[in-house]
């Protein structure tokens, strides 16, 4: 009998690669919103699956605001250029994009 695989995915480390992973200029939707990560991001995971075929996957996402980490941690984060506007719904089309798979 073979053993089903689990994979769990630091969903925010992903996006994060995702976004800084594409070089130009970037996509776009209509509406003038940045997408390029999104794509980036779900290639991989598509990739991921293809490659391994898991029986599962889950991916978590960082909280909006201060975590534990950052009580313990003082520089936590602290060398990441950041990726754009908070707020424009790209953590929720990448969310989106994991529950499709």
């Amino acid at each position: 009998m073979s053993r089903q695989t689990l994979f769990l995915i630091d969903g925010s480390s992903q996006m994060y690669r995702a976004y800084h992973a594409f070089r130009g200029k970037g996509l776009s939707n209509q509406e003038g919103h940045t997408t390029h990560a999104v794509y980036v991001f779900v290639t991989m995971l598509r990739k991921l699956m293809a490659d391994h075929k898991p029986a599962y996957m889950a991916a978590s996402f960082d909280l909006a605001g201060p975590t534990f980490r950052d009580q313990i941690v003082d520089d936590y984060k602290a060398n990441r250029a950041a990726i754009g506007v908070r707020g424009d719904g790209r953590a929720d089309r990448h969310r989106r994009g994991v529950r499709s798979r």
